[in-house]
């Protein structure tokens, strides 16, 4: 049986498809019998310091009670600072009484930082989420020193995108590509909860209802989507955007603004911070989903459309080709508004297609893409770099 300690500073209860990720991984690891401890840094308080829950246990480690979410150059610094010092004397004590046999951290900048020099044996594992690690790589070699350096400890890196794995190699470090899974059992094809959300959000029956389950962040491409409304609308009078996810408050304000100025605030509505459970009964409800993103990995919230059968129209980006695809949705150009609003007209107008397209969706998620298969994947790395560090 492996012991394996995840280490992170994104975890439940925080929303977003990291904190996502991990849940769902350590849960699928734990079924296959491994022991799964989640050490979670915050930086804020939160109910429960530590919790059990499917065989995964959870240790929170508070290192502040206010730098959550804070985005000032003094919030920053003290963050890598805690994490640096406060962290990583956490980590040893937790590593002497767990004892495991593989130390597995998520964030590629913090808590890289906290785990090097541990004078270990165990198999280092880093996971490479980062958009913001494509962002510096593409600045050029002095980027990639900086980069490379972070994760130079690391026994082997995960990539959930080809793009994420492909460019974690200026790290010399055996790099894989695992995508991100998705329950097939929560996201399964059903339309039980659309009365239920058609309430909430006052639609009717006949509106067809185009979901962005998307974080308020420029990388996610929401203006680009916004800005093509207006021709949705004008070819499909009954579509409705949904925009699902937080964010910082000012670009809230700005894409309000937006809505406002295209005339379209019948049309479009921004839920702000809504939880996973949420999220769920909105997928399974809408007729298209949407990821128009600038950059992006294995899109988890295109793998619960598509494993609830909803058909995705996604940006030419990242990983996103490596799941959606023109069985089971329409790729377009990133950053291209005309080429966005023509797909999600193209696959409303067309009922037959939709129909085709949502079978489809299923299919491509139960071949590859449960959380099993992931777990599978992940633990064959786990050996095979114990094997190479040998």
């Amino acid at each position: 049986m492996k012991r394996i300690l995840f280490v992170t500073n994104d975890y439940l209860p925080m929303i977003g498809g990291v904190s996502n990720h991990i849940d769902f991984l350590a849960r699928a690891l734990a079924s296959k019998g491994c022991e799964v401890l989640i050490l979670h840094f915050c930086y804020s308080n939160f109910s429960l310091p530590s919790e059990k829950k499917d065989g995964v246990k959870v240790e929170r480690i508070v290192l502040s009670n206010d730098l959550i979410g804070k985005q000032s150059l003094y919030a920053k610094i003290s963050r890598y600072i805690r994490t640096i010092y406060i962290g990583r004397k956490q980590l040893k004590k937790t590593i002497k009484i767990f004892r495991p046999d593989v130390i597995h951290w998520h964030d590629f900048y913090h808590s890289s930082l906290a785990t090097k020099y541990l004078a270990t044996e165990c198999t280092l594992i880093c996971t490479n989420h980062a958009s913001q690690f494509l962002e510096q790589y593409a600045k050029g070699i002095f980027f990639h020193k900086y980069l490379s350096w972070l994760v130079n400890h690391a026994d082997g890196i995960i990539g959930p995108s080809e793009e994420l794995a492909l460019k974690s190699r200026i790290s010399f470090k055996p790099c894989r590509f695992i995508p991100n899974g998705v329950d097939e059992n929560k996201f399964s094809p059903t339309r039980k909860y659309r009365a239920e959300i058609e309430t909430v959000f006052k639609l009717s029956a006949n509106d067809f209802l185009i979901l962005a389950p998307r974080r308020l962040d420029p990388k996610n491409g929401l203006e680009i989507l916004i800005r093509g409304m207006p021709a949705v609308i004008s070819a499909i009078p009954n579509a409705h955007l949904i925009i699902a996810g937080g964010g910082e408050k000012t670009l809230q304000e700005k894409y309000q603004s937006l809505i406002v100025s295209l005339g379209i605030s019948t049309h479009v509505t921004i839920t702000g911070e809504i939880d996973h459970k949420k999220i769920r009964k909105i997928i399974s409800s809408a007729d298209l989903v949407v990821i128009p993103s600038f950059f992006e990995a294995v899109s988890l919230a295109a793998l619960e459309a598509l494993a609830a059968g909803i058909p995705v129209v996604a940006s030419n980006v990242g990983g996103l080709p490596y799941v959606v695809n023109e069985k089971n949705g329409i790729l377009v150009p990133s950053g291209d508004v005309e080429k966005l609003s023509e797909a999600i007209v193209d696959i409303l107008r067309a009922p037959k297609t939709l129909k085709t397209k949502s079978f489809a969706a299923r299919r491509s998620i139960l071949e590859r893409f449960t959380w099993g298969h992931v777990a599978e994947e992940t633990l064959q790395f786990y050996d095979y770099v114990k094997k190479q560090k040998a």
